[in-house]
């Protein structure tokens, strides 16, 4: 699917009763193919009469779940192939696998990458802590839902907080003015290049700008140009925080604090919610940082 309130309950439902794996809907029917292969997939799960090349290359014994959703909001699953025995749903507890996602293989095919309920709790509870958020915020999420920057930041951190979530149908320059303007959230998180393309069109919507301001703007998942950072404080007239994470790790790992505490351009901040191991031998020295469990 691509995003919306279809995916963020079908994603719920899976992860607590099985385990999730969201996929890019752009993706070639070979490379859903390799994906399902991967993970050993039991189920495929999209909106009615959509996805043909996912479908295509369902494997076989896999249930094909249609995702239909109803005018009270809710999402209405049906199995249109590979009926299995009901049996009662046992949910998933800290340490059982809620998501799998997978890196971008620079050495190789993409790895798979489980990600355990507790290791998504701490994740986002430590996002809850470095930005503040609170019932009153409002999310704008740009970022696909299939991407870990998406699914922890801007979702599950949001809802975890009592928050609000917006969910569009995937980032759009021309109409992120509208959306700030209708729903006017307190914040968003995205990559560089988005807050590039939001930066060429800001002068035609300072209005908005200016009636509906940020409490503060996110970058992650690449580094942000200095320079980029300045012009967005600026126009925005709001503190933008950088952050690192990686999949691994459940996303983030350090980010830049809230005022009144200095942000810098060009750094990752401090470290959040962090356990730093150290080894030694002789005549080497190797660490890693890890998200808190």
């Amino acid at each position: 699917m691509g995003n919306g309130p279809e995916i963020i309950q079908a994603f719920f439902a899976a992860a607590l009763c099985g385990t999730a794996a969201p996929l890019n809907p752009k993706y070639k029917q070979d490379e859903f193919a390799f994906y399902y292969q991967d993970i050993h997939a039991k189920a495929l799960i999209t909106l009615p009469d959509s996805m043909p090349l996912a479908h295509a290359a369902a494997t076989p014994g896999m249930a094909i779940i249609s995702a239909t959703p109803q005018a009270d909001g809710r999402l209405q699953f049906s199995c249109a192939q590979g009926v299995a025995a009901p049996h009662p749903a046992e949910l998933a507890q800290p340490g059982d696998v809620a998501m799998i996602l997978h890196t971008s293989g620079t050495t190789s095919r993409p790895k798979r990458v489980p990600i355990r309920h507790r290791n998504l709790a701490a994740s986002a509870v430590n996002i809850i802590a470095t930005y503040s958020l609170a019932a009153t915020d409002i999310a704008l999420c740009v970022m696909p839902l299939f991407h870990i920057h998406g699914i922890v930041a801007s979702m599950l951190s949001t809802l975890a907080s009592g928050g609000t979530v917006v969910c569009p149908d995937g980032f759009n320059a021309l109409e992120f003015w509208r959306w700030v303007e209708t729903y006017r959230p307190t914040w968003y998180s995205a990559v560089p290049t988005m807050h590039q393309l939001l930066l060429a069109r800001a002068d035609r919507n300072l209005e908005v700008i200016r009636a509906h301001p940020f409490r503060f703007i996110r970058s992650s998942s690449a580094p942000l140009p200095p320079v980029v950072l300045e012009r967005l404080e600026t126009t925005f007239n709001a503190p933008v925080l950088e952050a690192y994470g990686m999949t691994e790790a459940s996303h983030q790992m350090t980010s830049n604090p809230l005022p009144p505490k200095p942000h810098k351009a060009g750094t990752v901040g401090y470290g959040v919610g962090c356990r730093r191991q150290l080894w030694m031998r002789p005549g080497r020295c190797w660490g890693q940082a890890s998200a808190a469990r």
